[in-house]
């Protein structure tokens, strides 16, 4: 990654540049590709571990989340996540992303429809990990690491007569540290 450039691919087999990625602005009502010169950069990515999906998520200096599709070398779809740090789960359908005072955010990873968001208003998440079996993760903030255990995580398989969007609510969880008093932070049941 460049400053300031959109973000570059190789093909490392090969020793060739693929080419880069762009991502889009909002202005008005379109989306339109922003000029080189334009581009805030590119601070994480996160690759999917399932090699069946190929979509690459990106988080940006300015908080945006954008997600492309990485053999295309095309822009997807961007949201204002607030985004600093990301990462996948295991079984590459959820993306968690923090932010710089202490939120976290899960995504359903093929379509960044928000599923699920916890307000810290802590520290800066420095690191987010998924554990092997993708029903916990783990955030690295300030002097302390937490553990989550979220009931979201818990995912069926996709049939084919159901889309994506019927599978979550309209509007995502959230949930406010602040009124848990322990900090075992089991929020399953909420």
């Amino acid at each position: 990654m460049y400053r300031w450039r959109p973000f570059c691919l190789f093909d490392l087999n090969e020793d060739i540049v693929l080419g880069t990625c762009n991502k889009k602005q909002s202005s008005g009502d379109e989306l339109q590709e922003m000029d080189d010169a334009m581009v805030a950069p590119a601070i994480g990515l996160a690759f999917n571990l399932k090699s069946n999906v190929s979509l690459l998520p990106a988080t940006y200096i300015d908080g945006d989340l954008a997600l492309f599709d990485p053999c295309e070398l095309s822009f997807i779809t961007v949201v204002e996540a607030g985004a600093q740090v990301l990462a996948c789960s295991p079984d590459g359908r959820t993306l968690a992303t923090g932010d710089s005072i202490g939120n976290i955010q899960l995504f359903d990873f093929e379509t960044l429809k928000l599923m699920y968001r916890i307000r810290a208003d802590e520290y800066q998440i420095k690191g987010l990990a998924f554990s092997h079996d993708g029903l916990r993760f783990s955030d690295v903030r300030g002097p302390q690491c937490n553990i989550w255990v979220l009931s979201i995580l818990v995912r069926s398989e996709v049939s084919e007569s159901y889309s994506v969007s019927d599978m979550f609510p309209s509007a995502p969880k959230t949930v406010d540290v602040a009124d848990h008093s322990n900090h075992g932070y089991d929020l399953s049941s909420n």
